[in-house]
């Protein structure tokens, strides 16, 4: 139930044409098992996502499958919104994943973190992207981050959600 796995490359995902549904967000019953569904993936790795600024699944904007996780949506100043995995291999390997981002600083950014050093930031809205990180052997904690700074002052009305979104979630041990 997915594409097989590839080495992707850094390229824009082909998302379906067709006429535009209107948002529908649906908080995950809970987590992990309601973002596992969003992610269509079969990893078996627990997820977490922020308690108080929780993922939600999207059936409108996805790359594939029937849903994507998608960030919380009205992040304030000084917020962030969190998901995560922990992958325990004893060989490590490779995460691939699709990853989008509707962000635009000084008021909003996100990031991807791994075992707490983050390895790429978006600070601007980007349409779907393939990525990819490599795991070292052990436990590792993958973190997406959506946030936004305290700069004391409300952010002007972007024509951004302030949100990211990932979907297609894979893992090939080594």
């Amino acid at each position: 139930t997915g594409r097989p796995i590839t080495k992707p490359t850094r390229r824009p995902v082909t998302k379906p044409t067709g006429p535009t549904k209107q948002p529908t967000e649906v908080a995950p019953a809970a987590p992990p098992s309601g973002i596992t569904t969003a992610l269509d993936n079969e990893l078996g790795f627990p997820w977490q996502t922020s308690p108080g600024l929780p993922w939600t699944t999207s059936d409108w904007d996805k790359t594939g499958g029937r849903y994507s996780a998608r960030s919380h949506i009205g992040i304030q100043a000084g917020e962030q919104s969190d998901l995560s995995i922990l992958i325990k291999s004893g060989r490590g390997g490779l995460l691939t994943f699709d990853f989008k981002s509707d962000v635009r600083m000084p008021h909003h950014g996100c990031y991807i973190n791994l075992d707490g050093v983050t390895l790429k930031g978006f600070t601007f809205p980007t349409d779907w992207m393939s990525e990819e990180v490599d795991i070292p052997p052990g436990d590792s904690v993958v973190l997406f981050r959506a946030w936004s700074p305290n700069l004391g002052m409300p952010a002007p009305m972007y024509d951004v959600s302030g949100t990211i979104g990932v979907d297609n979630v894979r893992f090939r041990a080594s």
